[in-house]
C-alpha cells in the first residue's frame, strides 16, 4: 500500500540478487532444460522450473517465516532469544522436521548470508529477528555436522521481519524468492536451445532394478 523507502529499496534489491544464485545442477535449472529441449518453449521451461522448486530446494521461505514469527510470538513472553531457539530446534528434532533456513553448501559460512547481514545492520534492518536465525543456527550447529549456518533464505527472510514487522504477511516469502530465481531459470533454458541440440538430455545410468522375469500363468489377458 505504500512505495518503498530509498533503504527499504536497496536492502530488497539486494535480497532478489542474493536470491538469483541457481546452478546448472539446481532442481529449476534441470527442469527448465529438460522441458525447453523436447518443447522449444522458454515460457513452458520457465513455469517448469518454478513448479520443481520445493521445501528443500528453493521454496522454504515460508515456511522460514513461520518459524521465526512463532519464535518471535513465545520471546515476547519472557525467554532469551537463545533459550527461544534452543527450544525450537528441541521441537524439530522431536518431531523428525527439517529445520528450514539452516544448511548451505557453504560449510564454514554463506557468503551472500554475510552480505545480506551487512547490508541489513548498516540499513538498521538488523533486528530480533535476525538475531533469532542466527541462534537458530547456532544451536543446530552444536552437533557437529558441517553446513549447519544461516543460508540466503534464512538470512533474506529475517531480514525482511525486521524491516517491515507486523505488515509482513509470510505467505509472501516464496513468491518474492521464486521471483529472484526466475532469471536463472530462464538463462538455463536459454543455454540449453544455444548449445545442446533437441532432445540431447544423456544422463549415465545403470539399471539395478529386479531381475527379468516371466509373467506369471494367466496373468496377461491373451492367457485367459
Amino acid at each position: 500500500g505504500r512505495l518503498p523507502d530509498p533503504k527499504e529499496s536497496r536492502m530488497f534489491d539486494a535480497i532478489l540478487i542474493s536470491s538469483n544464485s541457481g546452478t546448472y545442477a539446481s532442481s529449476g535449472s534441470m527442469a527448465a532444460r529438460y522441458i525447453v529441449s523436447t518443447s522449444e518453449s522458454t515460457q513452458a521451461a520457465m513455469a517448469g522450473g518454478l513448479l520443481a522448486f520445493g521445501f528443500r530446494h528453493g521454496a522454504a521461505c515460508d515456511a522460514i517465516a513461520q518459524m521465526l514469527q512463532e519464535g518471535m510470538r513465545r520471546k515476547a513472553q519472557g525467554p532469551a532469544i537463545e533459550e527461544t531457539a534452543a527450544a525450537l530446534v528441541r521441537e524439530y528434532r522431536a518431531s523428525g522436521r527439517r529445520r528450514p533456513g539452516v544448511g548451505s553448501a557453504f560449510y564454514s559460512e554463506d557468503p551472500r548470508t554475510v552480505v545480506l547481514f551487512e547490508l541489513a545492520q548498516e540499513l538498521g534492518f538488523f533486528g530480533d529477528y535476525c538475531r533469532l536465525m542466527q541462534a537458530l543456527a547456532q544451536s543446530v550447529s552444536q552437533r557437529g555436522k558441517k553446513g549447519l549456518v544461516v543460508n540466503e533464505e534464512g538470512a533474506a527472510v529475517a531480514i525482511l521481519c525486521d524491516m517491515l514487522g507486523d505488515d509482513y504477511d509470510w505467505r509472501a516469502s516464496n513468491i518474492w524468492h521464486l521471483i529472484g530465481r526466475l532469471p536463472s531459470v530462464a538463462g538455463a533454458a536459454l543455454e540449453e536451445l544455444q548449445r545442446a541440440k533437441p532432445d540431447d538430455r544423456r544422463v549415465p545410468w545403470e539399471y539395478d532394478g529386479p531381475p527379468e522375469r516371466d509373467l506369471p500363468q494367466g496373468y496377461h489377458p491373451s492367457q485367459t
